[in-house]
């Protein structure tokens, strides 16, 4: 079980980002992953992903984007 940084209505997507790549692990080994994500956190389309994503890394670190997705 890990927290999700953003999901996508559209297609159930749910993506989390991290800079250690420490999610890969986690959400690939077991065989049932569940990601706990709030409801501010999703977003409506595939293409309004990006400009949240660049957003989350500018507000948590400054950074242009993190460096890994899953």
């Amino acid at each position: 079980m890990n927290g999700g940084n953003l999901a996508i209505a559209e297609t159930g997507t749910f993506i989390v980002c991290t800079n250690e790549g420490n999610a890969d692990i986690g959400a690939a080994v077991p065989p049932l992953h569940i990601a706990s994500i709030g409801i501010e956190k999703v977003v409506p389309k595939v293409k309004d992903m990006s400009v949240f994503l660049r957003l989350l890394a500018r507000s948590a670190e400054g950074a242009p984007l993190t460096q890994y997705y899953n």
